[in-house]
C-alpha cells in the first residue's frame, strides 16, 4: 500500500510540474486590422444584381490571441452561415484563415495583409471541373466601419463583385 501511495505521489509531482512548464503563449501585439475586427458588426449591401444582402459579424481573439474568431450570419432571406478561425502569427506578415460553413463547407484561404487598412483572404478552387479563385476583401473605412467583399475569378487576375456589404460597429 505504501509503494502505492509514493507511486501515485511520485506521478502527481512529475504531472504538476508538467503542467507548471506548461507556459500559455502571450502575444505582445495584436495585428492592428484584427483588433479594430474586434466586435459585433451589423452589416447591408448587396448581391451584383442589386438584391439586397444584410449579414451580423462578429469577431473575437481567442486561444491566448494567437487566433481570430469570427461567425458570420446572413439575415433572411439569405441562409449563408460561416465560423472562420484566423492565425495571428506575428512572425509572418501573412497568414491563413479557415472557414467552416453551413453548406458544409471547408476551406482555407491565405491572408494578405501588406496595408494596414485591409486584409484579403485568397485561395485557388481546383475542386471542380475549371480551376477558379476566390477572396474576402475587408477595408477599413473608419473607427466604426469597414466594408466586406467577396469575389470570383477565372485567372486569379479579373475579379468579379459577387456580394459587397457596409458593416458598422454594434
Amino acid at each position: 500500500m505504501q509503494i502505492k501511495l509514493g507511486i501515485i505521489s511520485i506521478l502527481l509531482m512529475i504531472n504538476t510540474l508538467n503542467i507548471q512548464a506548461q507556459k500559455a503563449v502571450t502575444p505582445t501585439t495584436i495585428p492592428p486590422m484584427a483588433s479594430f475586427l474586434e466586435g459585433s458588426w451589423q452589416g447591408e449591401g448587396e448581391f451584383a444584381n442589386g438584391r439586397k444582402i444584410a449579414a451580423k459579424a462578429t469577431f473575437h481573439l481567442s486561444l491566448d490571441s494567437c487566433w481570430l474568431s469570427y461567425t458570420h450570419e446572413d439575415r433572411l432571406p439569405n441562409t449563408y452561415k460561416a465560423l472562420s478561425m484566423w492565425s495571428l502569427d506575428r512572425s509572418k506578415s501573412d497568414f491563413s484563415a479557415t472557414v467552416f460553413d453551413n453548406f458544409h463547407g471547408n476551406r482555407t484561404f491565405v491572408g494578405i495583409n501588406t496595408d494596414p487598412d485591409v486584409i484579403i483572404l485568397s485561395r485557388k478552387d481546383e475542386t471542380g471541373l475549371q480551376q477558379t479563385f476566390e477572396r474576402f476583401r475587408y477595408m477599413l473605412i473608419d473607427k466604426n466601419h469597414f466594408q466586406m467583399s467577396y469575389e470570383r475569378s477565372l485567372d486569379g487576375q479579373s475579379w468579379k463583385t459577387i456580394d459587397t456589404l457596409l458593416f458598422k460597429r454594434e
